[in-house]
């Protein structure tokens, strides 16, 4: 499961929010349409909207924290007691004060740098960018996450954290396919991400 959830985000690697008439992004993206209970978030920062989106495709609505906020979604994984200061392969990280601040899923990690992708990102790896982009981020120091989820995945945790197995270097598998969208969980009028560049 965990592969196939890093393969459905990496998949959207490239994909961009809307933009207004004036040419300015707008947050304006399918994945809260495609969300059950998160339409309302569209024109919002979408980076947690973004990893529920994933969930919700594959079945794993009760694995993820199913909101558009990342300090509800800390507070969903802390609440379980599903939370660790290390990287968790396939899990997400937080950034900012409390977590507050940003989110992505590691799809990779070594001792100093995390590999992740992202949802409402950019090229400098801003919080508040305008597409899905693949990014390698400090471990420690500045820039570095607040914390990370621990997904309680049917094959396992793969996390540096010694409690967890404390494994050294971590990377999915990459796909032999990526995986599709679940057609049911999509609204027959939902909006496609590219559709009007202006």
């Amino acid at each position: 499961m965990r592969d196939e959830f890093a393969a459905l985000l990496l998949g959207q690697v490239g994909q961009h929010e809307g933009r207004d008439p004036d040419g300015t992004w707008n947050n304006i993206q399918r994945y809260s349409q495609e969300t059950p209970g998160l339409e309302w978030s569209d024109g919002q920062p979408w980076c947690a909207t973004f990893e529920a989106w994933a969930a919700h495709q594959l079945g794993m609505d009760r694995l993820w924290p199913m909101t558009a906020s990342c300090l509800e979604a800390v507070a969903w994984w802390q609440d379980r007691d599903r939370w660790t200061p290390y990287p968790v392969l396939g899990g997400p990280f937080y950034l900012g004060p409390g977590g507050g601040t940003h989110t992505g899923v590691v799809v990779a990690f070594d001792a100093d740098t995390i590999t992740t992708v992202e949802g409402n990102s950019n090229a400098g790896g801003s919080p508040e960018g305008d597409g899905v982009y693949r990014r390698v981020r400090p471990r420690r120091g500045p820039g570095s996450p607040y914390g990370y989820g621990v997904p309680a995945y049917p094959e396992g945790t793969v996390s540096a954290d010694p409690a967890l197995g404390g494994t050294r270097t971590a990377a999915v598998s990459p796909p032999a396919v990526v995986p599709a969208p679940n057609p049911a969980a999509r609204p027959s009028d939902r909006r496609r991400l590219d559709e009007e560049v202006r």
